[in-house]
C-alpha cells in the first residue's frame, strides 16, 4: 500500500510538470501556420512543375513547348519560395527565443528524472525506507542537482534514488566533495555506479569485494588530485567527461599500481607533450603483441597487470590502455572496429582514437 501510494504521487508529478511545459509552450499562431502551409505547397507544386517540363525537355526537340512551362514554373517556384520565408522567419523566431530561454530548465529537468527513473522506479527505491523516501523527496527537491544529473547523461538505468544515495554517502565522507571538480566527480561516480560495477579481482583473491565500492573510488580519486597525481586537465573536466574516468573494473589499489609503476619505468609517456599517446604509449613500448604467453598469467596478479607481463592481442592492448588512461584520470571509452579493439580518449583539443582506425 506504501508503494502504491509512492508510485501515485510520483505519477502526479509527471503530470503536473507535463501540464506546466504544455502550457508554457510557445502558440502558434493559425494564420501564420495556414499561409506557411499554403506557401510550402504551391513551392512543391512549382517543383513538380519544373521537374516535369525538365524530363520533358530530354525527350522532346529544341523549341517544344515544354520549355515555356519549364519557365513558368521556375518563376512560380520563385515566388513561392518568396511567399514562405517570411512567415517561416516569423514562426522560427518565436521558437528561437522559446528555445533560448531558461525559465523551464528546472521543470524539464524534474520530468526528465521523473521519466527516467519512472514513478514505480522511485517507488521502489523509497518505499525501502524513511531514508530512501527522504532521499528521493531531498532530490526532487534540488533543481540545481537534478539539471547537473539530467545534464550529465542521467543515472545509469534510471536508477536516480540509488544515485542519489551514493552522492550523498560522498558527501558524508569528504567535505571537499561540495563544490569544483571533486563535486563533478563525486556526481559522475553517483550517477555511473547507480548499478554497481562488477570488480575485476586477481583470480587468487577469492574474498576481494564483488563489486567496485562508489565511496572509496571517490576517495581514491580525491586524494590522487590533491596530490597531484591525476593529469593536468582532470580539474577542468565535466560530469559527463568524468564518468568514463570512474567507470573502471579495476580495484583501487590497483589504480594507484598503474600510476606508480608508469612514474617508475616510463615517466616519459606522463611527461610527452604528445596529448594523444600521453599515457596510453606504454600500451606500444611495454605490452607484447601476441597471445602465445597468455597461458602464463599469475592468479594472484590482477588482470592489468598480467596483461605487462604476459602481452596481449587487441583486446588486451586496448584494455590496458583504458586501464591506464582512468588511472590519471583521463577519460576514455571503447572503440570498438571490425575485427579489432581500439579506444578513444579525451585531450583538450578534443577526442581521439588510439590503437586502431580513425572514426570512420
Amino acid at each position: 500500500a506504501a508503494g502504491q501510494k509512492l508510485r501515485v504521487r510520483y505519477a502526479d508529478q509527471i503530470q503536473a510538470l507535463q501540464a506546466q511545459i504544455e502550457k508554457a509552450l510557445p502558440k502558434v499562431d493559425e494564420q501564420q501556420k495556414a499561409a506557411f502551409l499554403k506557401a510550402c505547397q504551391e513551392e512543391a507544386a512549382a517543383m513538380a512543375a519544373e521537374l516535369k517540363a525538365l524530363r520533358g525537355q530530354d525527350r522532346k526537340p529544341a523549341g517544344h513547348p515544354s520549355k515555356e512551362v519549364y519557365e513558368a514554373a521556375k518563376q512560380s517556384l520563385v515566388r513561392a519560395k518568396k511567399n514562405a520565408q517570411p512567415v517561416a522567419k516569423a514562426m522560427l523566431d518565436v521558437l528561437e527565443r522559446f528555445l533560448a530561454s531558461d525559465k523551464l530548465d528546472s521543470q524539464l529537468a524534474k520530468h526528465a528524472v521523473l521519466a527516467e527513473a519512472t514513478p514505480r522506479g522511485l517507488a521502489e527505491f523509497a518505499q525501502q525506507g524513511k531514508e530512501q523516501e527522504t532521499l528521493v523527496e531531498k532530490l526532487l527537491a534540488d533543481d540545481e542537482l537534478m539539471k547537473q544529473m539530467v545534464l550529465a547523461d542521467g543515472a545509469k538505468d534510471g536508477k536516480y534514488g540509488q544515485a542519489m544515495k551514493i552522492y550523498t554517502d560522498i558527501q558524508i565522507a569528504s567535505a571537499r566533495a561540495a563544490d569544483g571538480v571533486l563535486q563533478r566527480l563525486a556526481l559522475a561516480i553517483a550517477l555511473e555506479h547507480a548499478v554497481p560495477i562488477k570488480q575485476r579481482n586477481a583470480v587468487a583473491l577469492t574474498d576481494a569485494p564483488a563489486t567496485v565500492n562508489p565511496v572509496n573510488r571517490y576517495l581514491h580519486y580525491e586524494k590522487a588530485f590533491l596530490g597531484g597525481e591525476l593529469d593536468p586537465g582532470f580539474e577542468g573536466l565535466s560530469a559527463w567527461d568524468l564518468r568514463m574516468v570512474v567507470n573502471g573494473e579495476e580495484p583501487d589499489e590497483i589504480l594507484a599500481w598503474g600510476r606508480e609503476m608508469l612514474r617508475n619505468y616510463r615517466p616519459d609517456h606522463i611527461s610527452t607533450p604528445d596529448y594523444r599517446w600521453r599515457y596510453v604509449a606504454a600500451v606500444r613500448t611495454d605490452i607484447k603483441y601476441g597471445s602465445q604467453d597468455n597461458q602464463y598469467d599469475k592468479p594472484e596478479l590482477q588482470f592489468f597487470q598480467n596483461i605487462l607481463m604476459n602481452g596481449g592481442v587487441c583486446g588486451r592492448r586496448a584494455f590496458f590502455g583504458r586501464f591506464i588512461l582512468r588511472a590519471f584520470g583521463v577519460p576514455t571509452t571503447r572503440r570498438p572496429q571490425p575485427g579489432h579493439a581500439a579506444l578513444a580518449h579525451w585531450t583538450p583539443d578534443g577526442w581521439v582514437v588510439c590503437l586502431g582506425g580513425g572514426w570512420g
